[in-house]
């Protein structure tokens, strides 16, 4: 029986990615199955922002 909503937990990380944007470092967390996914969530958020750091902050 496939059901529409997920029952288990998936596994994603807790990822910290820093923004610049007009002269300010902004911090965005973001949860991602895939490290290099972090850049597109937080681009989605802050779109006219630059990506200059990304840490993982839980597996």
């Amino acid at each position: 029986m496939h059901s529409s909503f997920p029952t288990g937990r998936r596994s994603t990380m807790k990822v910290e990615v820093s923004c610049f944007v007009g002269g300010m470092v902004i911090k965005e967390i973001v949860h991602v199955d895939k490290f290099e996914d972090a850049d597109k969530v937080a681009k989605s958020r802050n779109p006219f922002c630059r990506v200059v750091n990304r840490k993982v902050l839980m597996k």
